[in-house]
C-alpha cells in the first residue's frame, strides 16, 4: 500500500515567527479587555475583540493562579478544502491558524501546511481491496473509506499542533514585535477554537448542530480550552500529559 502524503511546517517556528515579525505590540492584547456601557438604564457588557469575552477573562485569571505574570495565548485553527488554481482543477486543504490575542492588520492567518486531501487510491481501487477482504455490502465499505480519510486528516493536524502540548501548564517565554516596542511574556497556550463549517465539525470533531451532545468547543463550563482537556476534538488531540 501506498502512503499518505502530506507537508506541513514546524509550528513552533510559525508561531515565533507571527509573534515577532508579523505582530505589532500594540495590537496584541495580553490582557482581558472589559468593555461596559448602559443602554436604557441596562447594563451590558460590549465585546471588541476577542480579549473583550468572558472566555478570554476567565481563562486568564486560571492562568494567573498558576503563573502571577503569565498571559493566555489563545489560538485558533481552521481547515478548508480550497482551489490552487483558476481553472479549479487542483485542490487542497489548507491548515491555518490565527493568534487570538491579536487585533487589527496583526490578525492574519498563518500557514500551517496543507492535510491530505487525495488519497494515494481512488475509491474503485478501495472499494475493490475490502471487497476481497470480505467485506461485501457497500455501506460497509464506504463507512471503512470514509473513516480513514477523516483519520488521515485528524491525525495530520494532532501532528502538526502537537508540539505545543507541553507549554499548556509550565508556559514558555515569547517575544512579540522587534525594536524598542517589543515585549516579552510568559505564556500558556491554549486551543480557543476550530473555525469550520458545520459539515467539517460533523466529520472531524464529531459535532453538530442538530446532536443532543453539542457543546460549544470553547464552553468554559466544560473546561474545553486546554488541549489535553478538549472533550470535543478527543480523537484529535488525546490526552498525552
Amino acid at each position: 500500500m501506498q502512503p499518505i502524503s502530506m507537508v506541513h511546517m514546524d509550528i513552533r517556528e510559525r508561531l515565533a515567527e507571527a509573534l515577532l515579525y508579523e505582530v505589532d505590540p500594540e495590537e496584541f492584547q495580553a490582557k482581558p479587555v472589559i468593555n461596559m456601557a448602559t443602554v436604557d438604564d441596562i447594563t451590558t457588557r460590549v465585546y471588541t475583540s476577542f480579549a473583550s469575552g468572558q472566555y478570554f477573562e476567565t481563562i486568564s485569571k486560571h492562568i494567573r493562579e498558576l503563573n502571577k505574570d503569565g498571559i493566555a495565548l489563545c489560538l485558533t485553527f481552521g481547515i478548508d478544502e480550497t482551489t490552487l488554481n483558476t481553472t479549479r482543477s487542483r485542490t487542497s486543504s489548507p491548515l491555518i491558524m490565527f493568534i487570538a490575542n491579536t487585533i487589527g492588520k496583526s490578525y492574519k492567518p498563518i500557514f500551517l501546511g496543507y492535510a491530505p486531501l487525495k488519497m494515494p487510491y481512488s475509491d474503485e481501487i478501495l472499494h475493490e481491496l475490502l471487497l476481497r477482504r470480505g467485506c461485501r455490502y457497500a455501506d460497509h465499505r464506504d463507512w471503512i473509506i470514509d473513516t480513514t480519510k477523516r483519520q488521515a486528516i485528524l491525525s495530520f493536524i494532532e501532528m502538526v499542533i502537537k508540539p505545543l502540548y507541553q507549554y499548556e501548564n509550565c508556559g514558555v517565554a515569547i517575544k512579540v514585535g522587534l525594536g524598542v516596542k517589543q515585549v516579552e511574556y510568559t505564556a500558556f497556550i491554549h486551543a480557543s477554537g476550530f473555525m469550520i463549517d458545520t459539515k467539517q465539525a460533523g466529520e472531524l470533531l464529531g459535532t453538530s448542530h442538530n446532536s443532543k451532545y453539542c457543546k460549544c468547543r470553547i464552553c468554559l463550563e466544560m473546561n474545553m480550552a486546554r488541549f489535553s482537556s478538549l472533550p470535543a476534538v478527543r480523537i484529535l488531540t488525546r490526552r498525552l500529559l
